[in-house]
C-alpha cells in the first residue's frame, strides 16, 4: 500500500486490517516512514509494514 497518501490521516483514529488479522489493529496514527505505519493504541504501539496493509478505515470525527 502506498504511504503517501496516509500522511494527510496522521493523528486520526483508524482501523488498520492486514494480512492475518481478523478483527484489524485500532489506533491513532502518528508517523508513517517509508513502508511503515507507527499505530499508537490504547495498550500498545504498533508498527505495520504497509506492504501487509489490506484495507484502512478512517474514523470520522463527531
Amino acid at each position: 500500500m502506498p504511504t503517501e497518501m496516509l500522511q494527510a490521516f496522521i493523528g486520526k483514529k483508524v482501523t488498520i486490517v492486514s494480512a492475518g488479522s481478523a478483527m484489524g489493529f485500532e489506533g491513532t496514527i502518528v508517523k508513517i516512514e517509508d513502508n511503515w505505519i507507527m499505530l499508537e493504541g490504547k495498550k500498545y504501539t504498533q508498527i505495520i509494514n504497509g506492504d501487509a496493509v489490506n484495507y484502512i478505515n478512517i474514523k470520522k470525527e463527531t
